[in-house]
């Protein structure tokens, strides 16, 4: 069993790779993993916000999308610690390239582009 002293060096070794980690990550080609490492969420946190993503998507499709305040509302819900952030819910919409047409709609309904 590793010792209290053991354990705060194993974390900060931990907690700067990661940061390094987000460095190496190209911000262009692969902005939502920087996003991600950037912003320290959890794997259910990217899960939760895919099924986001595919549920909007889908609401778009059907031609019942929402409203930019209803999508911001779903994101808050996903990471409530962000409440309130309307330049975070942006930019993780920004970073999700493969998304275009979420994007396209979210900013057509007053989501300005960061």
């Amino acid at each position: 069993m590793l010792s209290n002293e053991e354990l705060e060096t194993r974390i900060k070794r931990l907690e700067y790779r990661v940061k390094e980690l987000v460095g190496l990550v190209d911000d262009e080609k692969d902005a939502f993993s920087h996003f991600i490492l950037s912003e320290e969420l959890k794997e259910e946190d990217s899960d939760a916000i895919f099924d986001l993503m595919n549920k909007t998507r889908s609401e778009i499709d059907a031609g019942s999308p929402p409203s930019f305040t209803e999508f911001e509302d779903r994101v808050y819900r996903i990471i409530p610690s962000r409440r309130n952030d309307y330049h975070f819910v942006a930019r993780l919409v920004r970073s999700l390239k493969r998304y275009e047409d979420v994007y396209n709609h979210l900013k057509s309904q007053g989501m300005n582009n960061l």
